[in-house]
């Protein structure tokens, strides 16, 4: 056990909270997923929805490629080589940038690394970065639409149903643009599908894991879920199911990508936990901050871990969902504890 605060949590971070008709059975009752061929199934159904096609883009490649940007915050880093700029188009003018983190020496698995919400883009990232490089992973960094170098956008869009939007209003914006063709996901997800092409493709990488804090943690939950060529997918602080998110300690509901899109009347959170932890060789970690001071805190998680672990080995034949209560940090961040658990997950991809 890690407590920072040195004597025994206080609750509410110390107990599962009791939410009413909410045993074991009905858990499970909530994981419509009874077998591979379901998880399938559901997984098409997902992919359809976001791309309106019946398989993932898996033909994307970046738009542009600039090689040797070299952004100051990461000089100095140990065992780099090189940080190329990769750009993905995006539809009302958007765009998302993939930062490519080139070791000196690789041990032949590229690792996605996204940042989240944080306002600095991947740059807030850097020791998460820097560790993954050291450890001989070539790293792919992204960071969430409106954040870091995805700037500067166009002010507004011009929405057929509602006229003139301004992006001013955050991700909440994003509900207003879908349309029978067009799901405002494809934003948040496509990049990371063109992620992992680039490192089976064009990298040409053995394995492909993919890492997230916060609202990256959220997006490597959901890659993870639609893409099994995802084997190791770590989300840090970005999700938890519905019914956790108005309790204390969390009381928090989350953006609209995280609560409002359309997948979700397809797939709860404890379905898309299954879908990022089954097939083949794969495992799905969550890591959640007890004393996290923005999202996800307390020790809730513990309320569904086993239920998710037990349909994960039911479907798989194998243990491949871990849930880890980190205790070390009070802060929305990845812990240098949590970081070592983490080198030790992907490290056992070889094992």
């Amino acid at each position: 056990e890690y407590d920072v605060y040195g004597g025994e949590p206080m609750a509410p971070f110390s107990t599962t909270p009791e939410i009413p008709g909410l045993d074991r059975q009905r858990l499970a009752e909530l994981i419509r997923i009874a077998d591979p061929a379901a998880a399938g199934n559901l997984r098409r159904a997902l992919i359809y929805q976001i791309w309106k096609r019946d398989r993932l883009p898996i033909d994307s490649l970046p738009d542009r490629h600039t090689r040797g940007v070299a952004p100051a915050a990461f000089d100095g880093l140990t065992n780099l080589t090189r940080i190329d700029r990769l750009t993905v188009d995006l539809p009302y003018g958007l765009h998302s940038d993939i930062h490519l983190f080139i070791p000196e020496t690789t041990n032949g698995t590229t690792v996605i690394y996204h940042s989240g919400h944080q306002d600095e883009g991947i740059v807030a990232g850097r020791a998460h970065i820097a560790a993954l490089i050291e450890g001989g992973y070539t790293v792919l960094a992204l960071t969430m639409p409106f954040k870091g170098s995805n700037l500067p956008h166009p002010p507004f869009v011009d929405t057929p149903d509602f006229g003139p939007i301004f992006f001013t209003a955050g991700h909440y914006v994003f509900g207003l643009l879908e349309q029978p063709d067009f799901d405002p996901l494809y934003i948040f997800l496509h990049p990371a599908i063109v992620a992992v092409n680039y490192a089976r493709d064009v990298l040409g990488s053995r394995h492909v894991a993919m890492v997230g804090l916060s609202g990256g943690g959220w997006t490597t939950v959901v890659t993870a879920a639609l893409d099994p060529r995802v084997v190791r997918s770590v989300d840090v602080a970005g999700s938890m199911p519905f019914f956790l998110r108005a309790v204390e300690p969390q009381a928090a509901w989350g953006d609209w990508e995280q609560t409002g899109a359309s997948i979700y009347r397809l797939a709860n959170y404890l379905e898309l936990y299954v879908l990022a932890s089954t097939g083949s060789e794969r495992r799905h970690m969550q890591i959640h901050n007890r004393y996290d001071n923005c999202c996800f805190a307390g020790i809730g998680g513990l309320l569904y871990e086993p239920v998710v672990r037990d349909r994960v080995v039911n479907i798989a034949g194998a243990d491949q969902f871990l849930l880890v209560i980190d205790d070390t940090i009070a802060t929305h961040d990845i812990s240098q504890h949590s970081i070592e658990l983490i080198l030790t997950e992907l490290a056992g991809i070889e094992g």
